[in-house]
């Protein structure tokens, strides 16, 4: 039996109106949790999708020896040794172009021989190609897995070259830049490098042929190094070399990798790449319904 006066499906204005801002309240609530998931959700994803893909990984170049003492005329070789564990969860490297940039008045390059780094990995043929653009101060060798398979990751030997110091040259300190190098991502992706100079001291080093000594008569000018992408392979000297390779038993390395065929959409990659963002997004979509269909039905019982 329902008292008189309290009939329950009755309401006032004021507590339809304390409802309705109710409701607008956890509206918003929620839209503000929405809006700050996807604003964390994009900064998460920028950080995994942008130069840093790889993580934190990266790679480092060194050359050895570091320090070369040399007379006018002698030539020497150097080791450059490579070191990286690839990209985010493993992916190793495809593909290594090679930049080495020098003074044409101090040093010259007269070749470059490739070293196993690139075999590491699965079954691969390695193919080459090797140029020498001396009047540009810029040697390029570039290497590549076909097929790229899984990458190629860890330490070793990745070329070895030959330096000659013309009989000419004054006595200067002088160096071997690898700053310009790309080492490539399975997906085609640039790993950051760490890479080191060599330091060359020709004769007694006394600096008569350095850029800035601009009193002496022996002084050579700064050289300016054209971009390696602008140079002209055609009319500089070039070759093209292929090496069919097995597995490196010496020095196995397996990895767990992402492959050619998977999907690189930046949006997709940034939303899968935050944990638990599919599973709150859904959390908060849900709790919103619920709320505003309770309050809703409040209204109307």
């Amino acid at each position: 039996m329902t008292r008189p006066g309290s009939d329950p499906t009755k309401t006032n204005g004021t507590t339809a109106a304390r409802s309705t801002s109710l409701a607008v309240a956890i509206v918003g609530v929620l839209a503000a949790l929405l809006v700050l998931a996807m604003i964390g959700t994009f900064a998460a994803g920028t950080a995994l999708v942008g130069p840093a893909v790889a993580g934190d990984q990266y790679a480092t170049l060194t050359p050895t020896p570091y320090t070369v003492d040399a007379e006018p005329g002698e030539k020497f070789t150097v080791e450059v040794l490579l070191y990286t564990e690839g990209g985010h969860d493993g992916e190793g490297v495809s593909e290594v172009e090679l930049v080495a940039q020098y003074h044409p008045d101090v040093l010259e390059i007269t070749d470059i021989e490739r070293g196993p780094w690139l075999e590491q990995g699965e079954e691969a043929t390695i193919e080459s190609e090797q140029v020498l653009a001396h009047e540009a101060g810029t040697a390029i060798f570039d290497q590549w897995r076909e097929p790229a398979g899984d990458g190629a990751t860890g330490h070793g030997e990745l070329v070895t070259m030959t330096v000659a110091v013309p009989a000419d040259a004054p006595d200067v300190e002088t160096a071997i830049s690898f700053d310009e190098t790309r080492i490539d991502l399975i997906r085609d992706w640039p790993l950051p490098l760490d890479a080191d100079a060599v330091e060359v001291t020709v004769g007694d080093g006394d600096g008569a042929g350095d850029a800035d000594d601009t009193d002496s008569e022996n002084a050579i000018a700064p050289f300016d190094h054209p971009d390696p992408a602008e140079i002209d392979t055609e009319s500089a000297d070039s070759s093209v070399d292929a090496d069919a390779t097995g597995e490196n038993d010496a020095d196995e390395h397996t990895v767990d990798t992402e492959t050619d065929d998977q999907p690189n959409d930046d949006a997709t990659t940034a939303t899968d790449s935050v944990p638990g963002f599919s599973g709150l997004l859904t959390g908060l979509l849900l709790v919103g319904g619920v709320l505003v269909r309770a309050l809703t039905r409040r209204h109307t019982v």
